[in-house]
């Protein structure tokens, strides 16, 4: 069963390629247990983030496009599914530049492997390293020096 979700949620992200307007990110896409019970999550988001009614229209044009293919040999989730549309939240975990990217400059909190945690916003994310703003100046620290990284809210 894992292997045929995992080939389902392949299809299905290469559906969505051309369903999803361009301005958003297909983060990913998560497909649990099987048909009719199977659950379905995508996970968007775009640079600075999303509105909810961005969500709600991106979950509303990706309804439509999948059920105009239901039943068909075009459908990237056959069988029974429940289909949730939503954020990565501030909790997922930053990882990559486009995680970074999509954040903005939003506050986070960086964990490296070795010294102290950084929080700040985020000034610059490049292919290998993300930067931070601090009291104490701007603080870079490599992708793969990363521990842990998530988006810090204000309080």
């Amino acid at each position: 069963m894992a292997n045929d979700n995992e080939a389902v949620s392949t299809d299905l992200r290469q559906f969505l390629t051309g369903v999803v307007p361009s301005s958003i990110e297909i983060v990913a896409v998560r497909v649990a247990g099987k048909p009719p019970a199977r659950k379905v999550t995508i996970i968007i988001g775009k640079v600075g983030g999303l509105t909810l009614d961005e969500v709600a229209d991106t979950a509303s044009v990706i309804n439509q496009a999948l059920d105009e293919v239901e039943n068909t040999p075009k459908d990237p989730v056959p069988g029974g599914y429940t289909l949730e549309v939503t954020t990565p939240g501030v909790n997922w975990p930053l990882t990559t530049q486009a995680d970074f990217v999509r954040v903005g400059t939003h506050s986070v909190t960086v964990q490296p492997h070795d010294g102290a945690s950084v929080t700040g916003p985020v000034v610059q994310a490049t292919d290998d390293a993300v930067t931070i703003k601090t009291d104490a100046g701007p603080v870079t620290v490599e992708y793969r020096n990363i521990r842990k990284a998530v988006q810090t809210l204000p309080f």
